[in-house]
């Protein structure tokens, strides 16, 4: 387990199960994540991840979900002091 604080660069977080991190890096998740709403992007991250799956190992696959947060949205931006 990591962690770390996150600051003003960050503007998305995908959580997903281990059957999405099996498959996809981290980084391609991060681009899914920054190219559609929170929503559309948490559906392809699992859409591609499922894909992988059945393309990889045909008759198996692991539990895919997805979430992703959007950092940026107003309503969780605060005011500086």
């Amino acid at each position: 387990m990591s962690s770390r604080l996150l600051d003003d660069k960050d503007r998305v977080i995908v959580l997903a199960t281990d059957g999405v991190w099996d498959v996809m890096k981290n980084e391609e998740a991060i681009a899914l994540a920054s190219s559609a709403t929170p929503s559309q992007a948490a559906a392809e991250v699992v859409r591609q991840a499922a894909s992988r799956w059945d393309q990889q190992m045909p008759g198996r696959r692991d539990d895919v979900t997805a979430v992703v947060a959007d950092l940026a949205h107003p309503d969780l931006q605060t005011p500086l002091a």
